[in-house]
């Protein structure tokens, strides 16, 4: 309880948070809740709370529940102020909370196996647990629930507003940009409502609407970090358009011109690739190729109408498209250049579900899942199975 003394042996004691005994892991997690607790400035919170994430992949289920009660303890847990008001924490604390998870997901983005972990982490936080046995129980996981999520609404605002800051500083960079719109697509992936408010439904769309304009007119530019951004941004809009009741026309419009001219520009870059050039040893067209083939994925998935539109004028088709697919997939110069063509594969696959029938593509399938795969192909893998039964089921739902 003496956090002075736990501060003069802060890191003796963050070291044996991955000791072997269960009871001394238990304590130090306990130890360095206690310490964010007492000590909301403390310097180094960011270390504490990557250290405590990490030991959501613990081989002992208390461990797990402990890492996640004090994940919540951290970014969710409500406040008390002072005055009259509704909200549960305040927009001080909100601000700092978000600055804090933008800091972890910073730390995490290379890590896809704790980045998924911290993600179910969060889903688990901010959506109902169906297996509550009462009905007293239930009445109030409700309630906590409801609490959780109007903190996570509000420290989206906060990542929105970030992100206008940043425009007003002259360091302005796409690095200090991506950790921001990755924790916002994170939020958007568990809920996309929190990135609709009731009372501005077209808010966040119409922040993030000129990030997509500047990738357009800006193609021949593109770095790691911008085409990271990019598909982030791309994603956010995927995921928050469908619940917008009445989008402004304008907004509308807008999009869909600088998607068109996007995806117009990403299928002339693959078409020009070829197969002969997959293996790109120049940084920028590396870059630009994988913009391509995540852009020309989701038109394929939301717009598979502008491809068949263009089908004239550009020369690409559906099947020509599929081919340079399965050519990035089998010949890309790095395993991320092939998992995003398996990502491309799959939102075919969704629009296209009679391609999955096709003998190639049931051994491809084979392939990738294959004990000695990578686990990030396999992983892409699982994930456009579980997109194409999601598709299939409503599609069934909608017939019924």
């Amino acid at each position: 309880k003496n956090t002075g003394c736990a501060m003069i042996y802060f890191w003796k004691v963050l070291e044996r948070i991955r000791d072997t005994g269960l009871s001394v892991r238990k304590r130090v997690i306990l130890i360095m809740r206690d310490l964010i607790r007492q000590q909301p400035q403390f310097e180094h919170l960011d270390k504490i709370h990557l250290q405590v994430l990490g030991r959501i992949t613990d081989e002992e289920a208390s461990i797990q529940d402990l890492v996640k009660t004090c994940f919540a303890d951290f970014f969710f847990c409500t406040e008390k102020i002072t005055g009259s008001t509704s909200s549960p924490i305040s927009e001080e604390e909100a601000s700092r909370r978000t600055v804090h998870l933008v800091a972890l997901h910073k730390e995490i983005a290379g890590n896809q196996r704790l980045l998924s972990q911290a993600r179910l982490l969060m889903r688990g936080l901010l959506t109902r647990d169906t297996d509550s046995k009462s009905k007293g129980n239930d009445t109030t996981n409700i309630e906590l629930v409801r609490t959780r999520n109007r903190i996570a609404g509000m420290i989206c605002f906060c990542l929105l507003d970030n992100l206008l800051q940043l425009h007003e500083h002259d360091d302005f960079s796409d690095e200090r940009l991506l950790p921001i719109v990755r924790t916002l697509h994170t939020f958007c992936q568990i809920d996309p409502k929190l990135c609709v408010p009731k009372d501005a439904q077209s808010k966040f769309a119409q922040t993030l609407r000129p990030y997509v304009t500047f990738s357009r007119d800006h193609v021949s530019q593109i770095t790691e970090s911008a085409a990271a951004v990019m598909q982030s941004i791309i994603s956010i809009l995927a995921e928050i358009f469908p619940h917008i009741s009445r989008p402004p026309s304008d907004l509308v419009d807008g999009l869909a011109g600088d998607l068109h001219a996007i995806a117009l520009q990403s299928l002339d870059a693959l078409n020009q690739k070829g197969r002969t050039q997959i293996k790109l040893n120049d940084q920028r067209q590396k870059q630009q190729c994988l913009r391509s083939l995540f852009t020309v994925g989701v038109v394929c998935r939301f717009g598979v109408e502008t491809i068949e539109a263009c089908e004239d004028t550009s020369g690409i088709t559906m099947d020509l498209l599929l081919v340079t697919y399965v050519d990035f997939l089998q010949c890309g110069s790095s395993m991320e250049m092939k998992q995003k063509a398996l990502q491309g594969c799959g939102s075919i696959f969704v629009v296209r579900p009679s391609v999955m029938l096709h003998k190639c593509f049931s051994s491809m399938l084979k392939v990738t899942l294959r004990p000695d795969s990578d686990k990030l192909i396999k992983l892409q893998s699982l994930r456009n199975l579980h997109d194409f039964l999601q598709n299939e089921e409503k599609r069934m739902d909608a017939a019924a």
